[in-house]
């Protein structure tokens, strides 16, 4: 394995998903998230897709607003986007779950 891969991995076992949220104005309720972050590939081999699954529960009392989803543990000298948006936008996350999955091709130098 290329040393830059391996760096990669590393990464991607350590990343830690950001989440922005402004909490609702609607009286005492608010919004809390919840995220969950699965890859969903048996084994991570190089040569091969990764494909990340994202998961935003909403456990709080009224809705979230203007949650941004970003993950920045697939630096992009190592993994492109083959298919899914990097960055997740909701509005309005209420009370049921919302998910997002993106596709990661590995470049090789």
């Amino acid at each position: 394995m290329a040393s830059g891969f391996s760096a990669g991995l590393v990464a991607l076992c350590l990343a830690c998903v950001l989440v922005h949220n402004r909490v609702s104005a609607e009286g005492d309720t608010f919004g809390r998230l919840l995220v969950s972050k699965t890859i969903l590939n048996d084994h991570i081999v190089e040569g091969k897709d990764v494909t990340v699954h994202y998961e935003l529960f909403n456990v709080g009392t009224g809705p979230c607003l203007d949650v941004v989803l970003e993950d920045e543990s697939f630096p992009e000298n190592i993994f492109s986007v083959v298919r899914g948006l990097p960055h997740a936008k909701f509005g309005r996350v209420p009370a049921y779950p919302h998910s997002v999955t993106i596709q990661l091709g590995q470049i090789f130098n």
